[in-house]
């Protein structure tokens, strides 16, 4: 099996993003049950967060370049159903604040 160079940076970035997210939400839960101390620095968390959301944006960007007509991503999702939808669509509405 041979993936594309850019399906690999799309897991890459995309895992990253999420796994750094997923690991600050996981600490300041644990600090709300008391299991670890409470990280008062909210720079830490901003800092974070702000980077996870490079990484998602990071991905979202690498996914573009998987399709058949990377020149054309904004109408990704009008297609056929299929990898287009959801990396066009998917991925923006995964990494929104409201998502």
């Amino acid at each position: 099996m041979h993936p594309a160079f850019s399906v690999i940076f799309l897991t890459t970035l995309l895992g990253v993003g999420q796994g750094l997210f997923l690991a600050l939400y996981t600490g300041q839960i644990y600090s709300l049950f008391e299991l670890l101390p409470l990280q008062d620095s909210r720079a830490v968390h901003a800092t974070g967060a702000a980077i996870s959301l490079l990484f998602l944006t990071g991905g979202l960007v690498a996914s573009f370049f998987h399709l058949g007509h990377p020149e054309r991503p904004g109408i990704t999702g009008m297609g056929l159903p299929g990898s287009g939808t959801r990396a066009g669509i998917g991925v923006p509405v995964a990494i929104s604040p409201s998502g």
